[in-house]
């Protein structure tokens, strides 16, 4: 009679990277359940198989992160490039405010405005959605030193103001 040799490395590894229990996995292979649980308790296999359960879950946590900063980077470029242009037009706009050629000098501010406001709120929920803070907190310069305030929401409404009241 030939006697039969199990390949428990073969075994071990189908046990820590599968999902079977001991018992399942015993019945599958054609093998004792009791010898198999022998081989588990005496090579560690459940506390293995827990190991592997948690690289791996570091592993998925350490991709999702990195896709999500790769997403919230390209966000908040995209964000800048649109607040850039929004700017250059609010800047084109006031230069023209006190130009007498200019019939209503005020009639894009409130498009623009709402555009701002809508924008703002886009954002937000972009950046939520990418689990990022909704403010501004911890950024530095290219050198490396302090940002300084950028203008807020209220500054441009106290500028909007303020060229109302010197205006009319």
């Amino acid at each position: 009679m030939t006697k039969h040799t199990t390949d428990w490395f073969a075994v071990r590894a189908e046990y820590i990277a599968g999902t079977m229990s001991l018992k399942d996995l015993a019945q599958a292979r054609g093998l004792n359940h009791d010898t198999v649980r022998r081989q588990a308790r005496f090579g560690k296999w459940t506390a293995a198989r827990r190991a592997q359960a948690h690289r791996v879950a570091a592993e998925l946590e350490a991709r999702n992160v990195a896709s999500r900063v790769t997403q919230l980077h390209e966000w908040n470029e995209r964000d800048l490039a649109i607040a850039k242009n929004l700017r250059a037009r609010l800047a084109m706009r006031l230069a023209k405010i006190g130009d007498p050629t200019d019939e209503d000098p005020f009639k894009d501010l409130a498009a623009l405005e709402s555009i701002v406001m809508a924008l703002e709120k886009v954002q937000r929920i972009g950046r939520l959605a990418l689990g990022a803070t909704t403010t501004n907190s911890g950024i530095s310069a290219p050198d490396g030193g302090p940002v300084g305030a950028a203008p807020s929401m209220t500054d441009f409404y106290d500028t909007l103001q303020a060229v109302e009241v010197v205006e009319h």
